[in-house]
């Protein structure tokens, strides 16, 4: 991957870059995204982070004007039930599952981290373990769905300060685990549910608007009402929040959120199976552009 540590990081400044060097661009929506895809992509392939899949779609609309080669990728996120305003142009790739970790929770993938964790764990606790995970995630999506159907402008992530052994930037989320309800010495045999009303409230809490709780907790009601695809709903940041929580409850194992994700991604095999990767090759063999 190359890196052009002066470039200013606007839409404006990568679409300049993208043209003057006269080379295809990968725009991504964070720096912890290039963890995986400096992989994908041909090595020199320019791929840059631009805070958020709005200045994805930015940039690539900048670019595509200035008639120069690039792809953006992005997070389907809530985007198949909550259509966005904003439209993607034909080379912003979306993933197949609410984000890119989702697409590899869903495959054997977590069997091989948990294989590697919990040397005597049988088949069916493995697959119970993922489901109570999935099933956990969803009502924090149903959660996020309904914030984000009222219109309500709030975060479920934000830049952490603490210093960690990665490069990229590292996040802070909710505290989710004490709306968790579980047993006081967790098993994984346990089952673990959450307290609807807790997380809520500790939502809110985390973007200092109280007085909402009221109000989402309605539109929560009604959300629940309709039933999605959990791999569509849930967030695959948020299944590795929970993973390791329980990893830490049950093994002792503390792990910071980055460490367990690149773990899944070194598990990861079946991306060149995905309808991700199928649609970025396809527009990029018709457009004569050498990136992977």
């Amino acid at each position: 991957m190359k890196s052009d540590a002066k470039i200013e990081r606007t839409p404006a400044a990568y679409a300049l870059a993208n043209v003057i060097i006269n080379e295809p661009f990968v725009y991504l929506e964070g720096e912890s995204d290039i963890r995986y895809w400096k992989n994908i992509f041909q090595e020199g392939t320019h791929i840059r982070a631009c805070d958020g899949w709005k200045k994805v779609i930015e940039t690539v609309e900048l670019v595509n004007q200035k008639m120069a080669q690039c792809i953006g990728v992005i997070d389907k996120d809530f985007r198949e039930i909550l259509p966005e305003d904003e439209k993607c142009p034909k080379n912003v790739f979306v993933s197949d599952d609410h984000d890119l970790e989702q697409m590899m929770y869903k495959t054997d993938a977590f069997r091989r981290i948990i294989r590697n964790t919990y040397t005597n764990i049988e088949e069916n606790e493995i697959d119970k373990l993922k489901n109570n995970i999935l099933k956990i995630i969803c009502v924090i999506g149903y959660v996020k769905l309904a914030i984000r159907r009222k219109g309500i402008k709030f975060e479920f992530k934000k830049e952490s300060s603490k210093k960690t052994n990665h490069a990229h930037h590292c996040f802070e989320y909710p505290k989710y685990e004490k709306a968790l309800i579980e047993e006081k010495k967790l098993t994984l045999k346990d089952e673990i549910d959450i307290d609807v009303n807790q997380l809520i409230t500790l939502i809110v809490n985390y973007n200092n608007a109280q007085g909402k709780e009221t109000l989402i907790k309605t539109a929560y009601n009604e959300e629940i009402k309709q039933k999605y695809d959990p791999w569509t709903l849930g967030s695959g940041h948020d299944f590795t929040y929970i993973l390791r929580h329980i990893l830490l409850r049950t093994q002792s194992v503390c792990a910071e959120l980055e460490t367990l994700e690149e773990k899944l991604y070194l598990a990861y095999d079946k991306f060149f199976e995905t309808e991700l990767y199928k649609s970025i090759v396809d527009y990029c063999k018709k457009n004569t552009i050498h990136i992977i």
